[in-house]
């Protein structure tokens, strides 16, 4: 549980240093955040007494949706490397569906590795899955209005966690 928390906090305090600092050693933080939450589910996975093979299928198919919500469904540069004044919301795609989609995809990853490995790695699991909730409402309520000249429309428009089949976002 300890590993969670700490990548969490790295989490955090990246997302802080975005809005006051932006030093350049605070944000690898991110990075480092994720590195040690994949680490940590890892040493849990390997940890496990029993495995059961099969739920591992859908847990890597979650992952891989939480790896392209986060890091291909979004335009790369204005969202991860221009951090310009008056960055705009990107609300096409599942970011019009719902604000926070990577949150189902990581909770349903660990509900799939908890079937698969254990009753440790599924309260891990829901642990992160919790951190992560913390997260998300500290960044929508906290960061991205700063970080975005336009996430008060956003936030009118498309919906926090619950996803809806048709939107009308604004988009970009």
């Amino acid at each position: 549980m300890v590993i969670g928390l700490l990548a969490f906090v790295f989490y955090f305090i990246y997302d802080l240093n975005e809005i006051t600092l932006q030093n350049k050693i605070l944000q690898k933080f991110f990075f480092l955040g994720t590195l040690i939450l994949c680490l940590g589910t890892l040493w849990m996975g390997f940890c496990s007494e029993a495995f059961v093979w099969i739920w591992l299928v859908p847990a890597i198919f979650f992952f891989g949706l939480l790896i392209y919500t986060l890091f291909f469904a979004l335009p790369f540069e204005a969202t991860y490397v221009d951090p310009a004044i008056g960055r705009k919301v990107y609300s096409g795609g599942i970011y019009g569906v719902c604000r926070h989609p990577g949150f189902w995809w990581l909770l349903f990853a660990y509900v799939c590795l908890g079937m698969a490995c254990g009753s440790e790695m599924m309260r891990f699991g829901l642990f992160c899955s919790f951190l992560n909730l913390l997260y998300i409402g500290f960044q929508d309520m906290v960061i991205f209005p700063r970080i975005f000249v336009d996430y008060g429309d956003y936030k009118r428009k498309v919906p926090f966690l619950i996803p809806r089949r048709k939107h009308n976002a604004i988009s970009r």
